[in-house]
């Protein structure tokens, strides 16, 4: 949920609506694997930077 806050007046609305975004977003997080930003290609670690892995992606060596 991504309420606007602007016109917002009444504090208790306020806090209520940032409480359950802060929740979404913790639940998001909780569920954040590391694995899915790293993929192993021929003895090396690529780390995924961005969405497209193959044109934006960082190769560090294994034994790092």
């Amino acid at each position: 949920m991504h309420s606007c806050l602007l016109y917002r007046e009444d504090p208790r609305h306020i806090e209520a609506l940032l409480g359950q975004n802060i929740h979404e977003a913790l639940q998001e997080l909780a569920s954040y694997d590391p694995s899915m930003f790293v993929e192993i290609v021929e003895n090396e670690v690529v780390e995924v930077v961005e969405d497209d892995a193959k044109a934006n992606a960082k190769a560090v060596s294994k034994d790092s």
